[in-house]
């Protein structure tokens, strides 16, 4: 296949054709973001079957390889400028600021980030053994080892979103090395509810809780402190 990015009108699109003999034939022209935020950089999944596009607008979408459909998207909080698959689960995505972001694929989920360099991060390769190379408009290049879901494996990083909720508790997701989980919290309540995938990501496992407490009507296994 072949992929690019092209300003048309007011807007950037990807244009997607595949190669048959020594002719390209057209598959999809569809459009990304705003002109006012440049598209950068793509790559495509290692199946093949999807596209990735890294804007300055923050946002990493996904597009179908074949036929330019919409598939998961993720915005991050600084403008992006490169993007490479590292693994065929993860993705990383450089910013204008030296960040680089690893997100599960392909659920385009946070899953950690290290600010590798102090300027644009132009170029991102995989390497054997779960390193990653980068390069970036500071002059230097970073080998950096990853781990599944971590790109540095002494920290472990969270990322917390606040979602409407009919109730009067506020509900909370919050991914913890790139698995997701909702918890409520109440100020005047002396708990916070936490399901139990996102309780064993945080170190604590419900089965071997023995103090349980009433919340509404259920009884809640507690972890103290």
């Amino acid at each position: 296949g072949v992929a690019f990015s092209r300003m048309f009108g007011k807007k950037f699109h990807l244009w997607l054709g595949s190669v048959v003999g020594r002719q390209v034939r057209p598959l999809a022209d569809v459009p990304i973001n705003d002109y006012v935020f440049d598209v950068e950089a793509l790559a495509y999944s290692p199946d093949g079957a999807w596209v990735v596009t890294a804007g300055r607008d923050g946002a990493v979408r996904a597009f179908g390889g074949s036929d330019g459909a919409s598939g998961a998207h993720y915005v991050a909080e600084e403008p992006l400028v490169s993007i490479a698959f590292v693994t065929d689960r993860l993705l990383a995505a450089g910013s204008a600021r030296g960040l680089i972001t690893l997100l599960s694929w392909p659920e385009m989920r946070f899953a950690s980030e290290s600010r590798v360099h102090s300027e644009e991060v132009r170029g991102l390769v995989a390497l054997p053994g779960g390193r990653l190379a980068s390069g970036g408009w500071d002059k230097t290049i970073a080998v950096s080892a990853v781990e599944p879901g971590r790109l540095d494996p002494n920290e472990v990083r969270t990322s917390f979103e606040l979602t409407p909720a009919p109730s009067r508790l506020p509900v909370i997701r919050a991914a913890v090395d790139g698995g997701e989980g909702p918890f409520t919290y109440d100020p005047a309540a002396p708990q916070v509810i936490v399901s139990s995938e996102l309780a064993r990501r945080a170190g604590i496992e419900p089965s071997v809780l023995a103090e349980t407490v009433d919340v509404k009507g259920q009884a809640l296994r507690v972890a103290r402190g």
